[in-house]
């Protein structure tokens, strides 16, 4: 059997070895997907939300990286309209903004839209309910979504000229529990 002899000095070893060297020790660095520390929501975290966002809590909640991953909106509306509401109402909502950027990292921001994402005029104004046609959740009482051409007003062969013209988001949302209406 033959000894190994070290490899000479190449590129990828000084790379290597530098990039060991520049590494923090463990302990001496954020670890990506939590939250940053020292910011005004990590007390308010720590009083009230720990006990159950921990891994020392229940496993009902999601934890801090869990958290991390949604958007500060989507957490102040836990706090405000969600889940969380009965933890909220006793915070104000600076407060609530506060723990939503200390868990996500990020700044909160009122309208993830810009105002020309909407129409100008809103509301059923305009509306002539006698053209409506469509009824309950999918159109039929199958659910199947489908609307007949002569209703629709197109047909197979007309579809590849359409164009689109508008279209929704759901800001923030990681799932949606119905189909959208469109009016």
């Amino acid at each position: 059997m033959r000894a190994r002899t070290p490899l000479p000095p190449g590129p990828r070893r000084v790379a290597l070895a530098l990039a060991l060297a520049a590494a923090p020790f463990p302990g001496t660095a954020q670890m990506p997907g939590l939250p940053p520390a020292g910011t005004p929501g990590e007390a308010l975290f720590e009083q009230g939300c720990a006990e159950c966002h921990t891994p020392a809590g229940t496993e009902r909640a999601p934890g801090v990286m869990l958290l991390n991953t949604l958007s500060p909106r989507s957490i102040v509306a836990a706090l405000e309209d969600g889940v969380m509401r009965d933890e909220g109402a006793e915070l104000t909502a600076r407060q609530r903004v506060d723990i939503a950027e200390y868990l996500t990292g990020r700044a909160y921001v009122e309208s993830a839209l810009p105002e020309a994402a909407f129409c100008e005029t809103r509301g059923l104004d305009g509306l002539d309910l006698g053209t409506v046609a469509w009824m309950g959740y999918g159109g039929d009482l199958a659910g199947t979504g489908f609307q007949p051409a002569e209703r629709a007003g197109l047909d197979a062969s007309s579809v590849p000229g359409l164009r689109l013209s508008w279209a929704f988001a759901f800001p923030d949302a990681s799932q949606v529990r119905t189909k959208p209406t469109v009016v």
